[in-house]
């Protein structure tokens, strides 16, 4: 997700990678969003997920007239598989490393709610950069779904953002909606909100790659490629 918004919105690939990525179990789910800022109005995301421990599949759909954007993001290897079905093509590149603000953050809890059957504690945040107040946030994360802030996340992150990782040290859960708003002259705002969770074993050729498909292998990353994922 870009924080200053943008025509497509980068999801890393999915907004709740930005939180959790560590996952103990097999799980489905589906992701409203909507976007808003003052260059592009309001956009309607939909993402379909399936992920397991190491591996998240989406597929983004950002209108009805468009394909869906379909991604595999290696979590232990810190790469992305963007798969185009209709030119039967691959490429990966690397989850982005790109340097973070200075950021800080305040957080203090908010009322408990009860989002799609879990229980939920609500957080309301406010986003710093350097002394200049950039964000408010809220989020309300679940503890019924066994799935912690992992580490996975934070080696990706590096030491980019030692404030992030403290912040979601603090907030132990998986998030199941998602507010911000944007203080800067962008004035984005984003509401996420997840949908139709199932917790079920996923078959492994979900996260195989087509062996038929052209590979195209960005410059930052190594041309070697598994031969089973």
């Amino acid at each position: 997700m870009t924080w200053n918004g943008g025509k497509r919105v980068f999801l890393c690939s999915c907004t709740v990678v930005f939180w959790c990525s560590q996952v103990l179990a097999d799980m489905s789910y589906t992701i409203q969003m909507q976007i808003e800022n003052k260059q592009y109005g309001l956009q309607s995301v939909t993402q379909r997920c399936k992920t397991n421990e190491q591996f998240l599949l989406t597929e983004t759909q950002y209108s009805a007239e468009e394909g869906a954007i379909v991604q595999l993001t290696d979590m232990k290897r810190g790469v992305i598989y963007s798969i185009d079905h209709k030119e039967q093509r691959i490429t990966m590149s690397p989850i982005p490393d790109e340097e973070l603000p200075e950021l800080d953050f305040n957080a203090e809890k908010m009322e408990n709610s009860t989002i799609r059957g879990f229980q939920c504690q609500g957080y309301r945040i406010q986003e710093f950069r350097g002394t200049v107040p950039s964000a408010t946030m809220e989020v309300w994360v679940t503890d019924d779904l066994d799935m912690p802030f992992g580490s996975l996340w934070k080696d990706l992150l590096k030491d980019k953002s030692k404030a992030l990782k403290k912040l979601r040290d603090n907030m132990d859960g998986f998030p199941l909606r998602y507010t911000r708003r944007s203080l800067l002259e962008d004035k984005t705002q984003v509401q996420m909100e997840v949908m139709d969770i199932e917790l079920s074993d996923l078959p492994e050729e979900i996260f195989t790659l087509p062996e038929t498909y052209t590979l195209h292998v960005a410059e930052e990353v190594s041309s070697d490629t598994p031969e089973e994922l």
